[in-house]
């Protein structure tokens, strides 16, 4: 065994002193690295789809959640638009807060519940690509229903691949997403996604909500200046309601926090 080692020592040393000899008189590498820093004031942000990925998105709701200070409320059984609450103003159901889809407007100019209603549960959150937020009333070219801020849902042009994505949870969930993405080279290019959802809500009676939509893009023409797109959706959605009761009733145990009146009520999109 002596005469082993007294072998492999020789060459082991030998080793250790020609690689410190190449790594004395190896020249030292330089690396740099260049990034482009974004013209945008720090009322302007941008959620792009990784954001989205890393934080799973349901319903449109959970899309607008990704913007810092704004809070959503659903009051009424699923189907109504939602409340916006934004940087301290209640924007109600979009009064206040600009919504635009591709750039184009979403808030309803006249509506009997409020100007500026603005209804997204047609919108299905694996067709996003990017969100673009604005906070304050500093852009003038949003319109004036952006009084506390504004916000703009780019979709995709395409996916990676075709998917079919079913999912369920609590109260009865479900949810049934179909995205048909061809490979480029396809005529018209055409991306067509698809979602069924239903929910029955916690309260006593259910809300039987049940959403149908569908989104329809086509690429007409695309160069390294400008696009021509087409967009079609279809949104159709009918729910029950427990509605608004009194307080009292639920301190005097006449109803429970859960109950309702009239579970009758409800609507239809």
């Amino acid at each position: 065994m002596l005469w082993l080692l007294l072998w492999l020592l020789p060459g082991t040393v030998f080793s250790f002193l020609t690689a410190q000899t190449i790594a004395r008189g190896a020249e030292p590498v330089e690396v740099y690295i260049y990034g482009q820093q974004p013209t945008s004031a720090a009322t302007e942000q941008t959620r792009w789809q990784r954001d989205l990925e890393l934080r799973p998105s349901n319903t449109p709701s959970d899309v607008m959640r990704l913007s810092p200070g704004l809070i959503i409320g659903q009051h009424h059984g699923g189907g109504k638009a939602d409340q916006i609450l934004f940087r301290g103003f209640d924007s109600d159901h979009g009064t206040d807060f600009a919504v635009f889809i591709d750039g184009i407007p979403v808030n309803m100019v006249s509506h009997a519940h409020g100007q500026g209603y603005s209804d997204l549960h047609w919108l299905i959150p694996e067709t996003i690509e990017k969100v673009e937020i604005y906070k304050g009333s500093y852009f003038a070219h949003l319109g004036d229903f952006a009084t506390s801020g504004a916000m703009n849902i780019i979709t995709k042009r395409r996916d990676k691949d075709s998917t079919l994505t079913l999912s369920g949870g609590s109260y009865n969930t479900q949810r049934y997403v179909g995205i048909l993405s061809p490979p480029d080279g396809t005529l018209l290019r055409p991306y067509i996604a698809g979602e069924i959802y239903h929910n029955d809500g916690p309260f006593k009676d259910e809300n039987n909500y049940i959403r149908y939509n569908l989104l329809t893009k086509f690429n007409l023409f695309s160069s390294a200046s400008s696009n021509l797109n087409f967009l079609g959706t279809f949104f159709k959605t009918a729910w029950d309601a427990s509605g608004e009761i009194p307080a009292r009733s639920v301190r005097g145990g006449e109803i429970g926090r859960f109950g309702s009146f009239d579970p009758s009520e409800g609507g239809k999109s």
